[in-house]
C-alpha cells in the first residue's frame, strides 16, 4: 500500500515534525510493505506568493510598532533530518499548497490513500484520505482563547468531522471530547495508543550540555512551551518548597519563554522566583537543540509535567522521555492517566505544589528502578509503535472503505 504522508499544517512546529514521525514510524513498524510518501508544502508558485505575504505583512506592523510574532514559513531542513531517523526510506516530495496540488502529486504516484490532513479536503477529493484532531483545549479553558479564535477551532472542528470518514486523534481523552462537543457527526474517530519510542541515536552515549549552559548539579526538568495552561507556576511553587529540604537540586527548564496570549505571565514567574529566591537553582534556557535537549534528560532525576491539558498523554516531552527510560511526574489529568501504567509514571494533583514538592522528595530520595537498557527501551519502543501503526492502517483501511 502507498501512503502519502502530509505535512501540511504540521510542518512549521516542532511538535507537528514529532507527530509526523509517529505517524510514519508507527505504520513503518506495523507493515513491513507500507510504502510511504512524505509531502511537503515548500515549493510551488502558491507557497513562495503566501510566504512572500507574511513578509510583507510582518514587515508592515513592524514598521507601525505593532507586535510581530515569529514566522512560521514552510520549510524542508527539520522534515528532513526527521526522515533520516526513520527506519526505513522515505520517499519525500517538494509541492505546493493547494488541494489541487495534493491530488496532482497522489494521481502521479498512484497513492491509495493520505494522512493526517491538518484540514478537510475537498468532498469530491479523488484519494481516501484520514483527518486529524488535535485537542478540545478551548472548551476546558476558554479564558486563554479570544473568542474569534474559540469560534474558528470549533468551526474547523466540526467541519473535519462532518466532511472526512475517518480522523485520528492522539488519545482516548480526545475521542472522546469529539463525542460529546460534536455528537452525531460523520467521522470515525481512531484514538491512537501511547507510543513512545527512541529515536535509535538517542540511546547512544552523548555528550551532555549541562556543563556548558552552566548546570553543574543534579536537576530535574521541565521540557514546555511556557505557555499559561503547562502550569509553570505549580512547578516553581513546589521547586521553592523542594529546594528548602534540597540545597544540592536545580531545576532546568526549555522550551519558548513567552506566551502571546498573555505576555505578562512569564515576567510574573519571573518575579516569582526572584521573591522565592531560587532564580539561581532555576535554569531558563529557552529553545535548545533536539539533541541538546535530549541528552538533558537522559541526565536529568526525572521529568516534571504539571501541564493542565494536552492532546496527548504527557505532552511530546512525556513520550521523549518514556522511551529513554527517564521517570516522569505528571499531573494527573484525564490524558495523563492514560499513561499511569508505564514505566516510571507518577501522578501528582494537578495545580497542588504541596503534592508535587512530596512526589519530587520522593524521586530525590531514591535511584530510578526503571529499566534503562538500550536493547529493553527499543524492544518496548518497537511493540507500541508497531500498535499504535495498526491503528493508523486500520483508519487508513476504513477511510478506503468509507469514501
Amino acid at each position: 500500500m502507498r501512503i502519502g504522508v502530509m505535512g501540511h499544517g504540521f510542518m512549521t512546529w516542532g511538535g507537528g515534525i514529532d507527530f509526523l514521525r509517529t505517524v510514519m514510524s508507527s505504520m513503518l513498524h506495523a507493515d513491513d510493505h507500507v510504502e510511504l510518501h512524505l509531502l511537503m508544502p515548500t515549493r510551488g508558485p502558491r507557497i513562495h506568493a503566501l510566504n512572500a505575504a507574511r513578509r510583507t505583512y510582518r514587515s508592515a506592523r513592524a514598521m507601525f510598532g505593532r507586535k510581530v510574532h515569529s514566522a512560521h514559513l514552510a520549510d524542508s531542513h527539520h522534515l528532513l533530518e526527521m526522515v533520516a531517523t526513520l527506519e526505513r526510506p522515505v520517499d519525500t516530495h517538494e509541492i505546493d499548497i493547494g488541494a489541487s496540488a495534493i491530488d496532482r502529486v497522489s494521481r502521479r504516484l498512484s497513492l491509495h490513500a493520505l494522512i493526517p490532513a491538518f484540514s478537510p479536503l475537498p468532498q469530491a477529493f479523488a484519494i481516501p484520505w484520514v483527518g486529524y484532531l488535535y485537542d478540545y483545549q478551548h472548551r476546558y479553558y476558554p479564558e486563554l482563547f479570544t473568542a474569534k479564535e474559540r469560534a474558528r477551532r470549533d468551526q474547523a472542528f466540526a467541519r473535519m468531522l462532518e466532511h472526512a470518514s475517518t480522523v485520528i486523534v492522539n488519545s482516548r481523552a480526545v475521542a472522546e471530547d469529539a463525542k460529546q462537543f460534536n455528537p452525531g457527526t460523520r467521522a470515525r474517530v481512531f484514538a491512537l495508543p501511547f507510543n513512545a519510542a527512541p529515536v535509535p541515536t538517542w540511546l547512544k552515549p552523548g555528550q551532555s550540555p549541562a556543563h556548558r549552559l552552566g548546570i553543574t548539579k543534579p536537576y530535574f526538568i521541565i521540557c514546555n512551551q511556557f505557555w499559561k495552561h503547562k502550569d509553570h507556576e505549580t512547578a516553581f511553587d513546589a521547586f521553592a518548597r523542594f529546594a528548602v529540604r534540597h540545597a544540592d537540586v536545580d531545576l532546568v527548564c526549555t522550551g519558548t519563554t513567552s506566551d502571546y496570549r498573555h505576555p505578562e505571565h512569564v515576567p510574573a514567574l519571573l518575579r516569582r522566583l526572584a521573591q522565592d529566591r531560587i532564580t539561581d537553582r532555576v535554569h531558563i534556557l529557552g529553545m535548545v537543540s533536539k539533541a541538546d535537549q535530549i541528552e538533558l534528560l537522559k541526565g536529568s532525576i526525572a521529568l516534571i509535567q504539571p501541564t493542565l491539558f494536552e492532546g496527548g498523554p504527557g505532552g511530546g516531552a512525556a513520550y521523549d522521555a518514556v522511551s529513554l527510560g527517564v521517570r516522569c511526574v505528571l499531573s494527573d489529568i484525564a490524558v495523563n492517566r492514560e499513561i499511569a501504567d508505564e514505566p516510571g509514571i507518577s501522578l501528582f494533583a494537578a495545580r497542588d505544589a504541596a503534592a508535587l514538592a512530596q512526589a519530587l522528595d520522593a524521586l530525590a530520595s531514591r535511584p530510578s528502578s526503571v529499566d534503562q537498557r538500550a536493547e529493553a527501551l527499543t524492544t518496548q519502543g518497537h511493540l507500541r509503535r508497531a500498535a499504535c501503526g495498526t491503528q493508523i492502517l486500520a483508519a487508513v483501511d476504513y477511510a478506503r472503505a468509507h469514501r
